[in-house]
């Protein structure tokens, strides 16, 4: 019998994979995301934003695997990021249906579709199953 990796059977194997602090929500460049670690194979479980330095009202954006929104879309172009009001506030972003049915190999990449409109950074974590 085949037995699915999860969190809950791989505990081990799941942790946050990379991180984007900083992230510039005012910009509709690419902005690459940090590996922790030599990570070279993995699968998404979830990808959660923070810390935003203002009230994010008008941002929208996705994540993909590749530059331009390229490769594996992860976060669809259409995620909104207005429920991040304040810095303390987390927002778990809705992941694109072939994300966590893809083995990723290359880091994410942020890329707004709409910026905020006037200077704003969040914070941004992707966790899953490292099978490096």
């Amino acid at each position: 019998m085949t037995q699915v990796l999860t969190p809950a059977n791989n505990p081990k194997l799941y942790r946050c994979l990379f991180t984007l602090k900083g992230g510039n929500m005012n910009s509709t460049s690419d902005q690459g995301f940090a590996a922790l670690g030599n990570i070279t194979s993995y699968i998404v479980v979830n990808i959660y934003t923070t810390n935003a330095s203002i009230s994010l009202t008008t941002a929208v954006g996705g994540i993909w695997t590749g530059a331009s929104q390229t490769g594996n879309n992860l976060v669809a172009s259409s995620q909104v990021y207005s429920a991040l009001t304040s810095t303390t506030k987390l927002l778990s972003l809705t992941l694109a249906s072939g994300a966590t049915a893809n083995l990723q190999s290359a880091a994410p990449i942020l890329h707004l579709s709409t910026p905020q409109g006037s200077a704003a950074t969040a914070d941004f974590y992707v966790f899953g199953l490292d099978l490096s």
